[in-house]
């Protein structure tokens, strides 16, 4: 849901205001399905995105949600089950903008005289960030975002005094993978350094998704790509990952709903290990690959007549429904598919705690696997943790390789006889490079 473009500002710098959008467009759309499955009592699940950028480097706040299409139901003492809602039409849209707008405006009549819109440098710089700015067309082509979901040619959106709200995409419950993608794009950062170049006047060019009447590019100084860039970084205590109804961290459904994180005995250490690492580029120590949790071992076969010896509901989810590997054993209710757990490195890179260490991270995001040799593919284990700076410089000295980066100095004086610092920009380097 995009805001109208007079809350802009608000939206940016007070935090209430912030939520309270955010809560209204949840509770429009799970009254909605309520009413379409005439289920006062049930209860629906969503993860919402606070965005506060537009695709220009400009600051537009908006939500992107993750709506389970469907409401959770329970009986006395059973297990919630799942039923599936219709997928919205676009008079439906229109209704649930109506809503959300109407409990909206109820909010700004109440708060309006307590939004701060702040006359300090940020707000400055805020303002200058929802200006239009300056465009040109460069001859390279607009950007191209390939995370982007495809919404197809019917595309379902409504609009309402300023405010739009979409609704297009909608995954299966065994798509793990573009539901995976879909959050990812709901999630994914302010800019692109790709974007980013250089011109031979020194300004900054940034190439823009959808070409505006030709113009390919948005056209800033330093200094203004830096205040819209302070613009986009959102005040302390601002709500930017969202989590409702059964999903909520306090829901007392989530635990019967949420897949669980299965703790089973880590595999092998041996198992599929790679080849040991050949001594001729210097050596290191060999080991396994370090072993993270496994795949879930099949739960017994419920007794007959057992509440899980029923036939899985139709739309129960997919970690609700036997096996499909295994036909002879079902699976535990919330354990997740061996599907996604192949998916996960078997399961290593399956988050099994609210923190993970930076070897799984960097995995488990950029395919960057630091327990394997770059050059034999072999495994290797940490030996110590080095953090004494000397020791440091005399092991890169050692490998003739310069550090990364200088370590930071402490800040330096006011030069009397220094007035100004001149920064030059090398006008061929491409920022993105």
């Amino acid at each position: 849901m995009a805001l109208p473009f007079e809350l802009h500002l608000a939206a940016a710098r007070d935090p209430k205001l912030l939520a309270a959008c955010d809560r209204a467009l949840i509770d429009a759309v799970f009254r909605w399905m309520r009413d379409q499955l005439g289920l006062a009592r049930a209860k629906g699940g969503a993860v919402s995105f606070v965005q506060r950028f537009g695709s220009s480097i400009n600051l537009h706040v908006h939500y992107h949600v993750l709506v389970l299409d469907g409401l959770f139901v329970r009986s006395r003492g059973g297990p919630p089950v799942f039923v599936g809602a219709p997928a919205p039409t676009a008079n439906d849209l229109a209704r649930v903008l109506t809503d959300a707008r109407a409990q909206i405006g109820k909010w700004l009549a109440k708060h309006a005289r307590d939004v701060d819109l702040g006359d300090d440098a940020l707000a400055g710089c805020a303002k200058l960030a929802t200006q239009r700015g300056l465009f040109t067309d460069l001859g390279k082509g607009g950007a191209k975002d390939d995370d982007e979901p495809s919404t197809g040619k019917n595309r379902k959106s409504a609009v309402l005094d300023g405010f739009n709200l979409h609704a297009a995409v909608r995954i299966g419950a065994d798509d793990d993978v573009a539901r995976e993608k879909l959050a990812r794009y709901c999630a994914r950062p302010a800019f692109a350094l790709d974007r980013l170049s250089v011109l031979s006047d020194g300004r900054i060019a940034y190439a823009i998704k959808n070409p505006r009447k030709g113009s390919t590019h948005r056209i800033l100084t330093p200094i203004e790509l830096l205040a819209r860039i302070a613009a986009l970084i959102p005040p302390p205590r601002h709500p930017f990952l969202r989590y409702h109804g059964v999903l909520a961290p306090a829901s007392k459904w989530r635990k019967d709903i949420v897949p669980r994180v299965v703790e089973a005995a880590r595999p092998d250490a041996q198992a599929g290990a790679s080849p040991a690492c050949h001594a001729e580029h210097g050596g290191h120590a060999h080991a396994a690959m370090p072993a993270g949790p496994a795949a879930p071992t099949q739960a017994p076969a419920p007794a007959p007549g057992s509440a899980r010896a029923a036939k899985p509901d139709a739309h129960s989810p997919l970690w609700q429904r036997p096996s499909t590997s295994d036909a002879a054993a079902e699976r535990d209710l919330r354990a997740i598919t061996e599907a996604h757990l192949r998916r996960l490195d078997g399961g290593r890179l399956l988050a099994t705690a609210p923190r993970l260490d930076w070897a799984t991270l960097l995995k488990r995001t950029f395919q960057i696997d630091v327990f394997v040799c770059p050059r034999c593919r072999g495994p290797t284990r940490v030996i110590a943790a080095i953090t004494e700076p000397a020791v440091i410089r005399k092991i890169l000295d050692h490998l003739r390789e310069p550090p990364a980066r200088a370590p930071p100095s402490g800040a330096r004086e006011p030069d009397d006889d220094l007035d100004t610092v001149d920064v030059w920009l090398d006008a061929e380097v491409d920022i993105g490079a």
